[in-house]
């Protein structure tokens, strides 16, 4: 159980010289955040107002991976998790048995176990590419643009404030104290190692481990699913090239342009008649709005590749996939008090960010930036049991 937060003194302030520079931060900080919502949310208001789109979306095209994949990659998470503990327990000295009759577990476990999970996805996204063959744009890690960036902090702004509102209403309805295995060990230990490596944990590898299970993986496949087949859906698109002939326009993976292709002229064809034989480049089509396209000019038998199973160019994603992908990833959540009820709406969120933009950068920014407020403000809870503890 989380205990009360102690009352803030004069005598208290003077005591702890320390606590009062970290509470005039953090105070700052609030205000600072609060400044910076108000700006976000009139911005959000006016473009409703002027009849703009809230977020600037970007062409969609169906993702690679099955379901097959996605089992896998789970089971791979797994037993990579089950190798690093039997690295990790000898090493860190940790009781694993206490550990599972409810024992908090240190610090450092965590940290472990995160790891684990950063190592995870590095071989998920390896698996992916070396499978299907493609660029590791497809998997949603796209070049982190300073736009990118920017989108996930004004929408950090935006929903984050909500998240806490719905949480505080929850908790003050039901009377329930929101509990979590990082918080428990930092009160335990109250160290700055500790806290340092509960910020590697919770503000480092959860937001990027999360978002690619979430978002890429799990949302992908699902807004994947609409115009595929069964044998899609489970096993995967298996990279086939498209063919294309002289002057076809073909697109290019997530909307990059690729130079221009120019083959060689046709045994017996001069250059000259190659040429006059060009045709100019096909308009940009009227059911693929907003997308660069290069032309690709090659004899009739030859191929280019293209977006694996992309013939008909980009797609508009389904709407119930985020709300699925963002249920989930609050219920993933549960045991650490009601705190999953906020976070569905918080996933959600995320999910029709990652819908508009398919990229990872806003939702892993959306997420550090409510892990990162959630760790400042327990660092200075830690700081006020220590300092009426005498700790």
């Amino acid at each position: 159980m989380t205990p009360e937060p102690p009352e803030i003194t004069p005598e208290l302030l003077q005591q702890n010289p320390v606590l009062a520079i970290l509470l005039t931060f953090f105070s700052l900080f609030v205000l600072g955040g609060a400044v910076a919502a108000i700006g976000a949310w009139a911005w959000l208001l006016w473009r409703l107002r002027t009849g703009q789109p809230i977020l600037e979306s970007v062409p969609w095209r169906p993702r690679v991976w099955g379901l097959a994949d996605l089992i896998a990659i789970l089971i791979g998470f797994y037993f990579l998790q089950i190798a690093f503990l039997g690295l990790g327990v000898p090493a860190l000295g940790v009781d694993i048995e206490a550990i599972k009759a409810g024992e908090t577990p240190p610090m450092a476990f965590n940290a472990w176990l995160s790891l684990s999970n950063l190592c995870a996805v590095a071989l998920a996204v390896g698996w992916i590419m070396l499978r299907f063959q493609v660029p590791i744009s497809h998997i949603g890690w796209t070049r982190p643009t300073v736009k990118e960036l920017a989108i996930g902090v004004v929408a950090g702004l935006i929903v984050i404030p909500v998240v806490y509102v719905v949480s505080a209403v929850v908790n003050l309805s039901f009377h329930e104290e929101y509990s979590h295995p990082i918080l428990e060990a930092l009160q335990s230990e109250a160290t700055l190692a500790s806290f340092l490596m509960a910020c590697f944990v919770a503000v480092i590898a959860a937001p990027i481990s999360e978002e690619f299970a979430f978002r890429v993986l799990l949302q992908g496949w699902l807004q994947s699913l609409p115009g595929a087949t069964a044998a899609q859906a489970l096993l995967g698109r298996i990279n086939q090239p498209v063919s294309a002939t002289r002057g076809e326009a073909v697109y290019v993976a997530d909307g990059e342009p690729s130079a221009p292709i120019i083959a060689e002229p046709a045994e017996g064809e001069s250059s000259s008649a190659r040429t006059a034989g060009m045709t100019a480049p096909s308009p940009h089509p009227a059911d693929a709005p907003d997308i660069s396209i290069s032309a690709a000019y090659a004899p009739p038998a030859s191929t280019v590749p293209a977006e694996p199973n992309d013939v008909h160019g980009p797609q508009v994603a389904p709407a119930w996939a985020p709300l699925v992908s963002g249920t989930l990833f609050g219920l993933a959540h549960w045991g650490y008090g009601l705190s999953f009820v906020p976070l569905i709406l918080f996933g959600i969120a995320l999910g029709f960010v990652y819908r508009a933009r398919c990229s990872i950068w806003p939702c892993i920014v959306m997420h550090v930036m409510l892990n990162a407020t959630s760790m400042i403000a327990m660092a200075v809870q830690v700081m006020l049991l220590r300092a009426t503890s005498g700790g």
